[in-house]
């Protein structure tokens, strides 16, 4: 499960750093994100709202943890949004990670195969925390208030 570590250091790297085509690169097509401030959401339009009211990440990996059920993976962290209206808000967060298998496109050759082996991507987020801090500053932040 080393790569699935990788893609779970990348996702909280693009995280803390906004990036939001980094991000997108980690999810698979048809992804989706269930988000205790914003629903369940596409990926690419959720990352799109969350980095436009962030101004600040700093995140603190506290643990991965490893399903053996198959391609999942929890990563638990303290997480530190400020955001775009200068509020800060800290709160231990838990995101769990469903993975896929990209097949690799046919036709190509990688490295004299085929095809290139098959890239994992996230097919679906779901993020876990206490919003009880949270709630209010994004609701003043979205409200504009």
């Amino acid at each position: 499960m080393k790569s699935a570590r990788m893609i779970v250091e990348r996702y909280l790297d693009c995280l803390r750093n906004a990036d939001a085509d980094g991000i997108d690169a980690l999810f698979s097509r048809t992804a989706h994100v269930d988000s205790p401030l914003y629903g369940r959401r596409e990926a690419r339009p959720f990352y799109a709202d969350l980095f436009s009211v962030t101004n600040d990440s700093t995140i603190d990996l506290i643990d991965v943890l490893y399903s053996k059920k198959g391609p999942q993976i929890a990563a638990h962290f303290r997480y530190a949004w400020t955001m775009s209206n200068g509020e800060l808000v800290t709160f231990d967060c838990v995101d769990l990670f469903r993975l896929e298998e990209e097949a690799a496109p046919q036709g190509r050759r990688w490295f004299g195969l085929a095809s290139r082996p098959p890239t994992w991507r996230i097919a679906e987020l779901k993020i876990i925390y206490d919003t009880h801090e949270a709630r209010p500053n994004f609701d003043r932040v979205i409200g504009g208030d």
